[in-house]
C-alpha cells in the first residue's frame, strides 16, 4: 500500500491556514499589480474541490530563465513518491512510475506551491500534465496575491499561461455575449436529427432547423429556464454571434468565459474548433476558460457557437442544456482615456463639502 502523509515543509496547514495564507484582497491588488506582467516570490496550484492534485512540472519564467529550478517546493499533503519537489527537477515526462510527478492525496482543497525564495518579475509560466481545472496565483512576499487565474484547461500535456494580462481587470463584472437562458430568451437553431459532419462549421447551412428560444430541456429541476422542450436522446444547437472589430493589436474579447449548463454530456465548438467538453452532468453553470486555438479562430463580425447534448439515461432521467459566452470589458473601455474618448467628467476646484 502506498505511503502517505502530510509534507514536513509544508508551509500552510489545515484548512483554515491554507484559506488565511493567501490574502485575496482585490483593491490591494489591482493597485500593486496594473500593466503587464508582475512580480512575486511564491507560485501556487490548488484546486476548489476534493481532490488529488498532481504535477509533473512547474517552469517559471523571467526571460529564458526558469527561476522555479532554484526554488524550494512545498505541498498540502503528499501521497509517496510524489513529493513535492518532483515539479521542479527539470523532468517533464510526466510517468508517475518513474518518480517524476508530485501527487497530493485525496482531500479538500489541495495545493502546491514553490517559493521562489525572493520577489521577482515572471513573463509566463509552463505546467506540465497537471490535475484539470486547477487555480494559479502568485504572491508576493507578504503572501498577497497579486495574479491569478481560475479553472485552467489542462486537456494539453502543458499549458503555457503568459502574465499579461490585468489581474484586476477579473473583477470587472461580466457582461454577456452570448446570453443564458436566466438572463434572455436567445434564440438557437437546432435538430434532434443526427446533422452531416460539418455542422459546427460557420458556414454550414442550418436553415432547415428549428428556431427556439434557449435553454432546452425536461424533467428539469435545477438552475435555468426551460423554454424548449427538449425530450429526445441528443440535440444540436448553432447560434451566431457577432464581435465588433478591433485594432490589430487588440484581443476581440478580453477575458472571455464559455458558461455551460449540461445533463447530460455537452460538447461545444466556437467556429467549429472545440472549445468545451464537458461530462454529465449539472444542475448549475460552470464557467470554463477558452483556450488560444479557439481564440485564434475568433473573428471580427460573424462567429458561430454549436452545441452537441446527449441525455444517457433517455428517457428516464432530466435532462438540460444552455450555453452563453461572457466577457469582461477591459479598463479602458470601462474608463476610456483622453486620448480615446472625449469622456465627460464632473469637476470642481474648490474643496467639496
Amino acid at each position: 500500500m502506498a505511503k502517505s502523509t502530510d509534507d514536513a515543509a509544508a508551509q500552510v496547514r489545515g484548512d483554515s491556514t491554507a484559506t488565511a495564507a493567501v490574502s485575496l484582497d482585490e483593491s490591494t491588488a489591482a493597485q500593486r499589480h496594473f500593466g503587464t506582467n508582475c512580480s512575486g516570490r511564491y507560485v501556487r496550484i490548488d484546486l476548489p474541490r476534493a481532490d488529488f492534485l498532481s504535477l509533473a512540472e512547474v517552469q517559471v519564467f523571467h526571460g529564458d530563465n526558469n527561476v522555479a529550478l532554484g526554488g524550494e517546493a512545498s505541498q498540502r499533503t503528499t501521497w509517496f513518491p510524489g513529493v513535492p519537489g518532483l515539479a521542479i527537477d527539470g523532468n517533464t515526462d510526466g510517468d508517475f512510475a518513474a518518480g517524476s510527478v508530485t501527487q497530493t492525496q485525496w482531500t479538500e482543497s489541495p495545493w502546491w506551491e514553490v517559493d521562489l525564495k525572493s520577489e521577482q518579475p515572471l513573463d509566463r509560466i509552463v505546467v506540465y500534465r497537471a490535475t484539470g481545472g486547477f487555480r494559479l496565483l502568485i504572491l508576493n512576499d507578504r503572501r498577497e496575491c497579486v495574479w491569478m487565474r481560475e479553472n485552467v484547461d489542462a486537456t494539453k500535456p502543458n499549458i503555457e499561461i503568459l502574465l499579461d494580462e490585468r489581474w484586476d481587470e477579473r473583477w470587472i463584472q461580466p457582461v454577456a455575449v452570448v446570453p443564458m437562458s436566466e438572463e434572455a430568451a436567445a434564440e438557437w437553431r437546432y435538430t434532434t436529427a443526427q446533422p452531416p459532419d460539418g455542422w459546427a462549421e460557420a458556414g454550414f447551412n442550418d436553415s432547415t432547423w428549428t428556431l427556439a428560444p434557449a435553454g432546452f430541456g425536461t424533467n428539469w429541476s435545477g438552475r435555468g429556464v426551460v423554454r424548449t422542450e427538449w425530450k429526445t436522446p441528443d440535440i444540436w444547437l448553432r447560434r451566431a454571434f457577432d464581435l465588433p472589430p478591433r485594432a490589430a493589436a487588440e484581443r476581440l474579447l478580453n477575458y472571455p468565459r464559455l458558461v455551460v449548463n449540461n445533463d447530460d454530456d455537452a460538447e461545444v465548438y466556437v467556429n467549429g474548433v472545440l472549445a468545451a467538453s464537458v461530462p454529465c452532468c449539472t444542475s448549475d453553470y460552470g464557467v470554463f476558460a477558452i483556450s488560444q486555438e479557439v481564440l485564434a479562430a475568433m473573428r471580427p463580425g460573424k462567429n458561430l457557437l454549436a452545441v452537441h447534448c446527449t441525455e444517457r439515461n433517455f428517457p428516464n432521467g432530466g435532462q438540460y442544456i444552455d450555453v452563453g459566452l461572457t466577457d469582461r470589458p477591459s479598463l479602458k473601455e470601462v474608463v476610456p482615456v483622453s486620448e480615446e474618448s472625449a469622456a465627460e467628467w464632473r469637476y470642481t476646484a474648490s474643496q467639496p463639502p
